[in-house]
């Protein structure tokens, strides 16, 4: 098995990442009331209901293939599943503007993934944590994205890239408090299975549980680093 090792990417699940309190003035957390903290949320996000394709600000299956005339069925029909090409708008319900830039997003995310021949992929995916932290109403499409390209992903590869980016991204910000039990569910559905994605969905768990607690990092690493994130 692959066992994923955390990098300083500012959610190591410490509860120090910058934005998250005033550093000594923070109150500490206690570590039992901590463990029950996320028990509970655990407990509650296992609930059918908090599956991904139940997300309330998700778009209708319609609305999101409007305008496309090519394999407009099969594009509705795979709307949260793994796809080789660009959506045609944002998954979720978000202003015009916002919705050309998750279509930005998904490209980039493409490109890192491998389903694009796009040169320096480090620099995609450091595209992909700039726009999440400085776009808060992206935050949820992000990970959306994240979690419709890790669905029925026939590609090993891309699979890996993918589960990186999310490594990343729930240690850079966080889901929003509506999207935070659908996320936990598909964490938790995942760290069931086996191998590499196990491994990663429990390390992405735990930089959640961090992020939640600390709120975002405010930091997005260099190429370098992320460079050395997936050779890791």
């Amino acid at each position: 098995e692959v066992l994923v090792a955390a990098l300083p990417l500012g959610g190591d699940g410490s509860g120090d990442a910058a934005g998250g309190g005033d550093g000594d003035d923070a109150p500490e957390l206690d570590p039992e009331a901590l463990a029950a903290k996320r028990a509970e949320r655990n407990a509650r996000a296992r609930n059918p209901k908090f599956k991904f394709a139940n997300f309330p600000a998700l778009r209708g299956a319609d609305d999101y293939a409007k305008g496309v005339v090519m394999q407009k069925k099969q594009l509705k029909e795979g709307m949260l599943q793994w796809q080789a090409v660009e959506i045609p708008r944002s998954l979720t319900e978000l202003a015009a503007d916002d919705s050309k830039l998750a279509v930005h997003v998904h490209k980039s995310l493409l490109g890192y993934m491998g389903e694009k021949q796009m040169s320096f992929p480090a620099m995609l995916a450091q595209d992909v944590l700039q726009k999440g932290l400085a776009r808060e109403a992206l935050r949820d499409e992000l990970y959306c994205q994240l979690m419709k390209q890790l669905s029925s992903n026939p590609k090993a590869d891309s699979i890996a890239k993918g589960w990186q980016v999310m490594c990343m991204c729930v240690s850079t910000f966080p889901p929003s408090d509506d999207l935070r039990d659908y996320l936990v569910n598909f964490l938790l559905a995942q760290a069931e299975k086996r191998g590499a994605v196990r491994n990663y969905a429990k390390y992405c768990s735990r930089a959640l549980d961090g992020i939640l607690e600390s709120g975002a990092s405010g930091f997005v690493p260099a190429t370098d680093e992320i460079e050395a994130y997936a050779k890791r």
